[in-house]
């Protein structure tokens, strides 16, 4: 008799929690061809916040079985976003309780991650193992989700078509490596956690109960966990419409972070117009911990100014509280004036026109004035980090706006003379 495979004994173990999924409504709406745009789009963001805390925990991980059996060429997290892109000017709610068991088991996947690495083998069975079914939920999307395989369900498309081909490959990988008892026991049980994970949010999903539908931080980005958000439509839309703003004053969101900067835009963006129900002191310390976290990864806190203050003024033309908007634009102005006490408006404009010199006559670069003005605001709010006690904050940014792979050596080097002269000021 042939001795049981790893992906026997995942597919064994999990059988019975696999036909209770089957059995939900959800399945039965997929499979009839009547599934709702809010259960679909809501299915999608618990993917997202799986694949993503999944894929990048793995990043992290050098566990021998799980760096064998995990390729990137697997990674699922670009077209799930490209999804959820599609949507996002529509706004759809969130059914709670499925965000919140999709959150519990991300927190778990990273947590085991750190402790028991190779459990996460289950993980990937789990989620990359579906190909076939992404196939069967690709075919039976109606009209009702008003998607195709280019706009809302690329990742059913390309899942359950190429998807086919790496899981196999993938599933051989499990198989021929060499997981002990422990080892395997652990990736079943993380199998079983992500499983039962997609299982109870096919419940909360479907029926839609219309009255539970709330606006959550997965709803403006998957990667932002859970913090407050408005639940007033028209508020959201002027988040989202501030954010398109903030990335027109300042590409370098988009030049660093790709659209992941818009989605995490979009979300602090959520965040920050609730900051003033806590109070002027509490929305201030909220500001400064924004601060230490936003600088150490290379976004200066001059661009939470012009974020707070585009809110301020786009949200005057809403039910948004006006009671509010003092402690937004207060706020904002607070971050100005710090960085022009550091740096004087004058000095600023003089570096911008060195930044400019070296951009040369035939750079060809239209928004050059656009750039320099940035880079200049930029550094000079990353010196004012520095000196709030963000020690990296500098660096952070210098390493993205200096980069001799991406810029001319002229342009790097007015830069750095730049943060020198920023510095000593």
């Amino acid at each position: 008799m042939r001795s049981q495979t790893n992906t026997d004994r995942l597919r064994n173990a999990t059988r019975d929690i696999h036909s209770r999924l089957e059995s939900t409504e959800y399945a039965a709406a997929v499979m009839n061809g009547t599934i709702g745009i809010e259960p679909y789009v809501g299915y999608l963001r618990v993917l997202a916040v799986l694949h993503g805390t999944l894929e990048s925990a793995l990043v992290g991980v050098f566990h021998p079985v799980t760096k064998n059996v995990w390729k990137d060429e697997l990674r699922r997290s670009r077209e799930l976003a490209q999804d959820l892109d599609y949507f996002r000017m529509r706004l759809i709610p969130d059914a709670p309780a499925a965000i919140r068991t999709a959150l519990d088991t991300a927190a778990e996947l990273r947590r085991l991650s750190v402790d028991n690495p190779v459990a996460l083998v289950g993980a990937i069975y789990v989620l990359y193992g579906s190909s076939k079914g992404a196939a069967v939920i690709r075919s039976r999307l109606n009209s009702n989700c008003g998607v195709n395989s280019s706009r809302g369900a690329s990742y059913f498309t390309r899942h359950g078509g190429e998807g086919t081909r790496e899981w196999q490959e993938t599933s051989h990988r499990i198989d021929s490596s060499e997981i002990d008892e422990s080892g395997i026991e652990a990736a079943i049980e993380t199998a079983k956690l992500v499983l039962q994970c997609v299982h109870d949010a096919f419940l909360a999903s479907h029926p839609v109960d219309h009255s539970a539908l709330r606006y959550t931080a997965t709803t403006l980005s998957p990667d932002s966990g859970d913090h407050p958000v408005p639940q007033d439509p028209a508020v959201l839309r002027v988040v989202l419409h501030t954010t398109d703003r903030v990335l027109t004053d300042y590409p370098y969101i988009l030049y660093r972070y790709g659209d992941r900067g818009r989605r995490f835009t979009d979300a602090d963006g959520g965040w920050l117009v609730t900051l003033p129900e806590l109070g002027e002191a509490s929305m201030a310390g909220q500001l400064d911990w924004l601060r230490t976290v936003l600088s150490s990864r290379g976004v200066p806190h001059i661009l939470v100014a012009r974020h707070l203050q585009l809110l301020a003024d786009e949200l005057s033309s809403t039910a948004y509280d006006r009671a509010y908007l003092p402690l937004l634009s207060g706020a904002a102005e607070r971050i100005y004036r710090s960085v022009d006490e550091r740096v004087p408006p004058e000095l600023r404009m003089q570096q911008q026109s060195v930044l400019y010199r070296s951009l040369g006559p035939g750079s060809g670069d239209p928004r050059g004035d656009m750039r320099c003005r940035e880079t200049a605001e930029l550094i000079a709010s990353a010196v004012v980090d520095r000196d709030l006690g963000v020690e990296d904050a500098v660096d952070a940014v210098v390493g993205c706006l200096a980069d001799r792979n991406r810029s001319s050596d002229t342009w790097v080097d007015s830069v750095l003379d730049t943060v020198r002269v920023f510095q000593t000021s």
